[in-house]
């Protein structure tokens, strides 16, 4: 998060205590319910107010807001904002609810004891399926020229003629001038594509089947159901894989580029990594050495120095045995430990 850097609405509506960033990085049910019940308008009056703020004084121009909280506060959203245009960018929902899973497994391993893979996914797919259905209802009390619809993938192979097509449909006029700032910075990300992470329905517990019925009206509609599943590539190289006796020790090596999004913000002048970031590496290194494996608790982990950006790092995994429940972890950066700890695993048979 930083001053000039994107940030998701989210984190703006939190101050309201009605923003699913409450659910994304803490499990409470008994939230979650609470939150699906209300009206948001109070939350998005909240964010006007502070737009307004941040604007004064200032020449006015176009905001270009994003969060998943707007597809199921429709109404609350148009009701504060009445002449919104929206863009609805689309994703085979195989991809996105592994990414969700993923990303929510990784925030609330930072905050609790214990977090299960298999349930964060269950709860993402009923979750998301509703929401969807939420939002495509009041969409259709839309006129088409309010809502642009553009595949991700489409925006992948090519950022500047997606970007033109938005402009196009709602009739803006794109200049030279924030093309070219576009361009760069499209060109200044290059490098970090390689670095996302990896992750799979199997790491929770579910399946194409599963979520392609639970989403099935969404895919219909807009013709996601055979769209292939992008496999994330690691930014890391496997130094080694080998068996001492009975135990079993996995090692890789990785960065954490200075243009990662968490970066900014966390600190200026002296940035370092994000623990979760480098818990995330962890589990990436899980799953790259057993893909049949599901991560099902952190038991501990310590935190013993800071990791800085494009430093490089080791991790070490080790267990006693294939079957074991538990894999010790260590993350190391120029012979000191970063951090360690202790992850609860069910191996699946291959």
């Amino acid at each position: 998060m930083g001053a000039e850097v994107p940030q998701e609405c989210v984190s703006l509506m939190a101050p309201t205590f009605l923003s699913d960033q409450f659910d994304a990085m803490y499990y409470v049910p008994s939230y979650r319910s609470w939150f699906f019940r209300q009206d948001l308008r109070p939350a998005y009056e909240y964010h006007r107010r502070f737009l307004q703020h941040l604007q004064f004084r200032r020449d006015g121009r176009r905001w270009i807001l994003k969060a998943p909280t707007h597809m199921f506060a429709m109404p609350s959203l148009l009701s504060v904002y009445p002449d919104a245009l929206f863009v609805q960018t689309h994703r085979t929902p195989v991809d996105a609810m592994a990414s969700v899973s993923s990303l929510v497994t990784i925030l609330r391993s930072a905050f609790s004891d214990a977090v299960d893979p298999i349930t964060v996914c269950r709860e993402a797919i009923a979750y998301w399926s509703e929401v969807i259905h939420r939002f495509l209802r009041e969409r259709d009390r839309l006129p088409d020229s309010r809502v642009c619809d553009i595949r991700c993938d489409e925006i992948r192979r090519e950022p500047i003629g997606a970007v033109r097509r938005i402009y196009d449909y709602f009739g803006w006029s794109l200049s030279r001038e924030a093309e070219q700032r576009m361009r760069a910075l499209v060109a200044a990300q290059a490098d970090r594509q390689s670095a996302n992470h990896r992750y799979d329905l199997s790491q929770f517990g579910s399946s194409e089947e599963e979520v392609l019925n639970a989403f099935a009206p969404y895919c219909q509609r807009f013709g996601l159901a055979g769209l292939p599943s992008v496999q994330q590539q690691p930014s890391r190289s496997v130094d080694s894989m080998e068996k001492e006796n009975s135990r079993m020790i996995f090692e890789v090596r990785g960065v954490v580029h200075a243009d990662h999004p968490t970066l900014p913000g966390h600190f200026p002048g002296a940035p370092i990594v994000p623990g979760v970031v480098v818990l995330d590496e962890v589990l990436e290194a899980l799953m790259e050495w057993r893909e049949n494996s599901q991560l099902t608790g952190i038991r501990t982990v310590k935190f013993l120095a800071p990791l800085k950006p494009e430093q490089p790092f080791t991790i070490c995994l080790s267990a006693d045995h294939e079957r074991a429940g538990e894999v010790n972890f260590c993350c190391r950066a120029e012979d000191r430990v970063i951090v360690e700890g202790r992850l609860e695993v069910r191996w699946e048979a291959k």
